[in-house]
């Protein structure tokens, strides 16, 4: 008995370290196609994915302080006192309720399901502010 549990507590432990996580899964090319269909009406990402104008620019969000896009002013206070820079992690959790993570928020849409929450700040971490 006591081999059997080690053996399905090993088993166990390998198939945790080789599953892919959502984030090793994320599909950076679906993010740009979900972002142009989802995002683009209202931000701006990487050249010509949207008109952008409504909320602030996403270029080089990976990394960044939210409320730090300098051309965009209209910032609740509990995104200007959030202190944990945007990274693929925090981007995911965002998309997920907006409202819950920064309440006030002017950003009215959940993105789901957790894959496309997943490929969307894939692509993101793609966009790069230029040098």
């Amino acid at each position: 008995m006591k081999t059997f549990v080690s053996a399905a507590v090993a088993f166990g432990a390998l198939l945790a370290l080789t599953a892919p996580s959502v984030s090793q899964a994320a599909d950076a090319a679906n993010g740009k196609t979900l972002f142009r269909q989802q995002c683009g009406v209202c931000h701006l990402a990487g050249k010509g994915d949207g008109e952008g104008g409504q909320g602030p620019s996403l270029v080089g969000i990976v990394g960044r302080k939210p409320a730090s896009d300098p051309n965009f002013g209209s910032y609740t206070q509990a995104m200007m006192d959030a202190m944990a820079p945007w990274s693929e992690a925090v981007l995911t959790e965002f998309l997920a309720n907006p409202q819950k993570m920064y309440p006030g928020t002017a950003m009215p849409i959940r993105v789901g399901p957790e894959t496309d929450r997943a490929d969307l700040a894939a692509y993101l971490a793609t966009v790069k502010a230029a040098p």
